[in-house]
């Protein structure tokens, strides 16, 4: 009787292991990777109201700067140096050039979707720079969607105006180890505040650098 016993809870035991070690490489994974020199290269396309698109101008993020916020490094990209980026323990957060403001932009969530962080404040519209007042949220997935080779998983940023109008949106999509893979922007044009938005530019990974 008691060697059946000893099987089972051996069995019971084998199975949490690895059911922590799946949780312990998903904590040990990084979101966004983040050393100086690292760098991602993107092919942009700006899209329009009738659904057509050209191309435009590559994007190229490349870490070389780091600063302490709260005793943590960030790091910058070049022409993002008004932000400043931590990794660690499958989390990705962002600070202001003040550090004021810091607040989870990715996250690995078990959860289909899981809301990491909601802020009422003053934002720009993506698509003439001009300030509105709102509500940004961002909502982390879980679902897996594969994007040149790479599987990714994905930030959904929806802003709301005072009035209650989702007026733009920008999704981020983030392959675990690899970083930023894709950058879908939605808004109006031609109408910035409009609840009617459409995909107004993406940036899709045309090649990248990432030390291990």
């Amino acid at each position: 009787m008691r060697r059946p016993l000893i099987i089972i809870l051996l069995t019971l035991l084998c199975l949490s292991c690895l059911k922590d070690n799946k949780i312990n490489k998903a904590e040990r994974s990084l979101v966004w990777p983040l050393k100086i020199g690292n760098y991602w290269k993107y092919n942009g396309v700006v899209g329009s109201v009738g659904g057509g698109s050209r191309d435009t101008t590559a994007l190229i993020l490349e870490i070389d700067s780091v600063t302490y916020f709260e005793g943590h490094e960030y790091y910058a990209a070049k022409g993002f140096y008004d932000q400043w980026y931590r990794s660690a323990k499958g989390e990705t957060w962002q600070a202001n050039a003040a550090g004021d403001d810091i607040g989870l932009i990715a996250k690995n969530v078990n959860d289909q979707r899981l809301v990491i962080y909601s802020r009422a404040g003053t934002y720009n519209y993506f698509t003439n720079g001009a300030t509105f007042n709102g509500t940004l949220t961002r909502i982390a997935s879980s679902q897996v969607v594969a994007i040149n080779n790479y599987n990714c998983t994905s930030t959904e940023e929806i802003y709301v105006s005072e009035g209650g109008d989702t007026v733009q949106k920008k999704i981020v999509y983030y392959s675990t180890d690899k970083g930023p893979i894709s950058y879908k922007y939605f808004g109006n044009a031609e109408a910035p505040g409009s609840s009617n938005i459409y995909q107004v530019l993406q940036y899709t990974i045309d090649s990248l650098y990432v030390q291990d």
